[in-house]
């Protein structure tokens, strides 16, 4: 199976099963989703965006959850972005403490 569908069919199933943890949606970013990608060398970063609800444990979890799920796809990340990051730009998460949330409205 090609990487990239490897990749989609684990986030699908990181999501079904845990999207009653206040997973709203996964998204992909950075060189994974233009020609810049370069498997085994580039990182597979991902974003779940989350309820206000979401424990932050939950991004740990998720993190364990991927590489148990897809064990030789290399540097597979996750980072979690809360709803109320976007409505007040006030910071929540890991992600939105080395990337402003005002900057990720733009990818949104």
């Amino acid at each position: 199976m090609e990487i990239k569908e490897q990749v989609r069919t684990v986030l699908k199933d990181v999501f079904t099963d845990n999207s009653q943890e206040g997973i709203l949606s996964i998204y992909v970013y950075g060189s994974i989703t233009g020609p810049d990608f370069i498997e085994g060398l580039s990182d597979i970063d991902s974003i779940a965006l989350v309820e206000n609800r979401t424990d932050q444990a939950l991004e740990k979890q998720l993190i364990a959850n991927l590489k148990e799920r897809a064990p030789l796809i290399q540097n597979f990340g996750i980072r979690l972005l809360y709803v109320s990051e976007f409505q007040t730009l006030q910071k929540k998460s890991v992600l939105t403490s080395f990337i402003p949330p005002e900057a990720l409205l733009l990818d949104f």
